[in-house]
């Protein structure tokens, strides 16, 4: 046990996960799709043939509501909870609300619900769980049902209220021409001979008012008649594009509960072993450092939740189930990363960032090398490719390449290399020659450029920012100037790979840009609904689930590289870090996530602090993902680039390669 508690621990872990999972009451999930259906060309009635036409030409047709979210609002209702919860269970003669037998079957049905709208697709995917599979399947025919209900209702609704506007509109023509009319008539009988220009002229007035009136009146008439035959009109709302059929598996995956029972067991396992051990020093000073990852995230949620209500943006208000995932993380974090940081040993050696870390200079030099040589290979083959389609919206059609492309085969690790290497030669500076920091640092911009992608100039400022910081070259007032002039960068860098004429490079401010950039992900957040994919943490885990697919492994569900946008009203595909992990498991998942990176970033600060070299290396890039948290998450959905980092970094800080084989050993 004292040699191997990592072993015993995740034995013990996979067998209480198992048992767990046997335990817990099996639910059945089944799953529907539905689709807007209401899209039949408008009704010409009451339009003359040129008006007709030109509606037509113009795209008149009628598409419904435009906005399937609004099946979202609706399914998310109470009352539409109960409604269900009054629906008979066929074959058990009671109500679903009698069924579950429960006191609170509002919060029960729609914690049974959940739906996903897909902004590409206009698709709605609907989810009802139950532990009967029949039932499931049945109560989601009378969700589908209700949800036809409701909405067919509210378009009927919506007509009768045109309809009774259009009668209201008729009345008060018919009103106004005959008050007109009326006027027109007594003038000509007190007026038998008009013998002055005054009295020629007030009667065509008159005549004219009165002409005026009757076309008033007879579009009105014509209207009328043809919101009375939009009213009578019968239609469905939506139509269904994947059957509700009778599941059978339940939905529970046994590989959540492995994944959480054995990280929380080597985590519990870690925390004793760290408990038992006497020499622990607990630095207050480091506690409230502008780098720590505490600091971090209450600094860069504080900084844009203050922006959002100070700047004068048109972006919607930001609601509850951002706030919950905010409150949920911050705790969760930043007590799991400082209970971390105070229970790993400190080496006792906590100021010595100035110093530069251990590296293997040969294998140094020899990635630098490599670098040198890549990265204009790699930049020469995306503008090979590129320059194929002409030299107009050169930048856009690169970062098209990027995102829709294949890979450029060995030299698509240019980016990895540099990137790690640069890391390495900040901490080894001044060992590390200043013109072969300048040289990496050039090399990760040309790779950026190559894709046309923010992410990576941003790493190199975080990296350097953070790395002189730490080495007292540089204090916060350069930091927010170079911020400043990196935000200024970036406003121009869009605009240039924006085609050439659109709208956004005419027409976008920098607020504009600032808003949709920094402001946007958390209100983007607040859209975003539960994935219904059967399929364990798809979005978390997307990269394995690439992997897999490209293995050739059936039935695997891949993400799109390109997110699905959302408008709030300005276009964004960017939802923050809790995106992947609410998507997948709700508000379970941002808590637990939130611990695992709060003891991730504790842990890997704690080895910064002690001068570990591996560990400064590791936490500049927890630093990066930490600061673009209010963005996207950058670790899970880049863990392939992440292991990559990590193996290009031990390789280049270990100073002795050893190799150890013992025969004699059983």
């Amino acid at each position: 046990m004292k040699r191997h508690p990592y072993i015993i621990a995740t034995v013990i872990a996979t067998l209480l996960a198992v048992v767990v999972w046997l335990c817990v009451p099996k639910e059945y999930s089944a799953v529907t799709k539905v689709s807007d259906e209401y899209k039949e060309v408008d009704l010409a009635i009451g339009m003359n043939s040129i008006t007709a036409r030109m509606k037509e030409a113009m795209g008149g047709a009628n598409t419904g509501m435009n906005d399937m979210e609004v099946y979202c609002k609706v399914l998310y209702t109470e009352d539409f909870a109960r409604s269900i919860a009054h629906k008979q269970v066929p074959g058990k003669q009671m109500t679903y609300g009698e069924y579950l037998g429960k006191k609170d079957t509002i919060e029960t049905i729609q914690d049974n619900i959940v739906y996903h709208y897909n902004t590409v697709q206009a698709t709605l995917t609907i989810r009802f769980s139950d532990r009967d599979p029949l039932v499931a399947s049945q109560m989601l025919d009378s969700v589908t049902a209700q949800l036809q209900q409701v909405v067919t209702h509210n378009r009927h609704y919506m007509a009768e209220m045109l309809l009774r506007n259009a009668l209201a509109e008729r009345d008060s023509a018919k009103a106004d021409y005959q008050k007109a009319r009326d006027a027109y008539d007594e003038f000509i009988d007190a007026h038998n001979k008009i013998s002055t220009k005054t009295l020629e002229q007030e009667e065509q007035a008159l005549a004219q008012k009165s002409n005026n009136a009757y076309q008033r009146y007879d579009e009105a008439i014509k209207q009328c008649v043809r919101q009375e035959a939009l009213k009578q009109r019968s239609y469905l709302s939506f139509a269904v594009v994947e059957n509700n059929t009778v599941p059978s598996s339940s939905s529970p995956h046994l590989i959540g509960y492995l994944l959480s029972f054995i990280i929380i067991a080597l985590l519990l396992t870690y925390g004793v072993r760290l408990g038992c051990t006497s020499n622990r020093s607990f630095i207050a000073t480091h506690i409230s450092g502008l780098f720590a990852p505490w600091s971090i995230t209450i600094l860069i949620w504080g900084l844009i939740l203050g922006l959002y209500y100070l700047l004068d943006t048109s972006l919607n208000p930001i609601t509850g189930q951002f706030y919950y995932c905010l409150i949920l993380w911050i705790t969760i974090f930043t007590f799991c990363s400082l209970a971390t940081y105070h229970l790993v040993p400190s080496s006792g050696n906590v100021d010595n960032t100035n110093s530069s870390i251990p590296f293997s200079l040969s294998l140094f030099r020899f990635f630098f090398v490599l670098a040198i040589v890549m990265t204009p290979l790699y930049v020469y083959r995306i503008l090979q490719i590129v320059m194929m389609f002409g030299t107009d919206d050169l930048m856009n059609n690169i970062r098209t390449l990027a995102l829709y492309g294949e890979g450029q085969g060995v030299l698509g690790y240019s980016m990895v290399i540099t990137q790690s290497l640069f890391v390495v030669a900040l901490w080894a500076h001044p060992r590390v020659p200043t013109w072969q920091v300048i040289t990496v640092g050039i090399a990760c911009l040309l790779n950026s450029l190559a894709i046309m992608e923010k992410g990576s100039i941003f790493f190199v400022f975080v990296s350097t920012v953070f790395v002189l910081y730490e080495k007292g070259v540089i204090k916060l007032s350069s930091i927010l100037v170079f911020s400043i002039i990196l935000v200024g960068f970036f406003y121009l860098f869009n605009l240039g790979r924006a085609e050439e004429d659109s709208d956004y490079q005419k027409e976008e401010t920098f607020l504009d840009f600032f808003t949709m950039y920094v402001l946007s992900p958390p209100v983007a957040f607040c859209q975003l609904t539960r994935e219904v994919i059967p399929q364990f943490g798809t979005n978390t885990f997307e990269t394995i689930y690439l992997f897999l697919d490209r293995f050739g492994f059936e039935g695997i569900v891949v993400k799109e590289k390109l997110q699905e946008f959302a408008w709030v009203p300005i276009p964004t595909n960017v939802y923050t870090i809790f995106q992947p992990f609410y998507q997948d498991f709700g508000y379970k998942g941002v808590a637990f996530f939130a611990g695992i990176y709060g003891v991730v970033s504790g842990w890997l600060y704690r080895l910064f602090r002690n001068g570990n070299s591996i560990g400064s290396c590791l936490y500049t890039y927890a630093v990066y993902a930490l600061v673009l948290q209010f963005y996207q998450e950058n670790i899970f959905l880049s863990m392939v680039f992440v292991i990559q980092f990590t193996f290009f970094v031990v390789l280049m800080t270990q100073q002795k390669f050893r190799f150890q084989f013992n025969p004699d050993r059983p």
